[in-house]
């Protein structure tokens, strides 16, 4: 006998349905909708539905404007940010952050079960090869304190080692020898 190889099979991939839906479909799902959700649901899956009109509409609105206009129309996310995280949890991605300079930050997605020096090593190899350590703060936590300077004076910066798994979220600061 031989080995079925998975890797080279479209039908093994992850699938994720995805619904470019009428406005209207947001607060009254039409017939087409319901059999398609009802479809997905027989396969175990969930559709991803997008108004692509309304991502249009969003996408020229300022942050405030955005938050505002979602509100109005009781929708907690875009169609848009949900496809993203599908993708990501399909795929098993997450996403970790540095900082250079204090002003400039880079998302890095990789995939989940990264270690710290593995992660130093998507930035450069150099750093993988010199790792020493890492400075690590979850972004939501950065974020609400504002600089990486206060939050190693507040003692919020936790410094681990090669081996530390990366969370999703982290903003880490690679400490690496040349």
């Amino acid at each position: 006998g031989y080995e079925l190889v998975k890797e080279g099979f479209l039908s093994f991939k992850p699938l994720i349905y995805i619904a470019n839906i009428d406005e209207n479909d947001l607060t009254s799902p039409s017939p087409l909708l319901q059999r398609l959700r009802e479809h997905a649901s027989t396969e175990g899956m969930e559709i991803i539905e997008i108004c692509a009109q309304l991502e249009l509409e969003l996408k020229d609105l300022s942050q405030e404007e955005r938050m505002e206009f979602l509100r109005e129309l009781k929708i907690r996310e875009t169609g848009i940010d949900r496809l993203i995280k599908e993708v990501y949890r399909k795929l098993n991605l997450i996403t970790f952050f540095t900082v250079s300079g204090g002003k400039e930050a880079k998302a890095w997605p990789v995939e989940r079960g990264i270690t710290a020096s593995q992660a130093a090593g998507k930035v450069h190899s150099d750093m993988e090869k010199g790792f020493v350590k890492s400075d690590i703060i979850p972004v939501s936590e950065l974020l609400t304190i504002g600089s990486m300077k206060q939050a190693r004076e507040k003692g919020r910066v936790r410094i681990e080692g090669r081996d530390y798994l990366v969370g999703d979220g982290d903003v880490i600061h690679f400490r690496f020898s040349r």
